[in-house]
């Protein structure tokens, strides 16, 4: 979600804030795909569709900013 402000009374000013995960979901995002050891056995894997990465949490970013070209 993002928000900007351009106030009128200061040509070429403006403020963004971006907001990321406004709810905050903590989804999975890769699993392990390795079903089989490294060394080619057939020995199982134990850690086969385990979550290895998640959705970062939510967070902000402020950013002003000024152009100089007006």
């Amino acid at each position: 979600m993002n928000v900007q402000y351009k106030p009128d009374w200061s040509k070429g000013f403006s403020v963004q804030l971006s907001v990321f995960n406004i709810f905050n979901k903590q989804r999975i995002v890769s699993v392990n795909e390795t079903g089989e050891s490294a060394s080619g056995t057939s020995v199982k894997d134990t850690t086969y569709l385990i979550p290895t990465g998640f959705q970062p949490p939510r967070h902000a970013q402020l950013m002003a900013e000024y152009d100089f070209s007006l």
